[in-house]
């Protein structure tokens, strides 16, 4: 083939070489998960669309910053650990309703993750 086709050989060579570099092939490896993102934009998106605006306000942040906590340690988590900030008080507990409700949740994710991953 090399005799045959001599210039697309050139060109299919000029082209795999410069993505097989060793430069290229170490931008591979960086150490994000590029799903978690994925996931991360569709959650910010959901919580807080770019259609509404809530300018002059820190509820964006607010929104954005539960999203964050929600997808690290999950609905039940994130929601205790933000009440007891809030009130001061390492005793507290979730409520029945509200833990199972976030518990609930949690487990809808962690099913939708599942279907995706089959």
């Amino acid at each position: 083939m090399r005799n045959k086709e001599k210039d697309l050989y050139d060109l299919v060579t000029e082209i795999h070489d410069k993505y097989t570099s060793e430069e290229s092939l170490c931008m591979l490896k960086h150490p994000f998960h590029s799903q978690k993102n994925e996931v991360m934009n569709k959650s910010f998106t959901t919580t807080a669309p770019k259609s509404v605006v809530c300018s002059c306000s820190h509820l964006l942040f607010d929104q954005l910053a539960f999203v964050v906590a929600y997808n690290s340690v999950g609905f039940d988590s994130a929601l205790f650990q933000i009440l007891r900030m809030l009130l001061e008080n390492d005793d507290y507990q979730l409520s029945p309703v509200m833990s199972a409700w976030a518990k609930d949740q949690d487990a809808q994710r962690e099913k939708t993750r599942e279907k995706r991953i089959q």
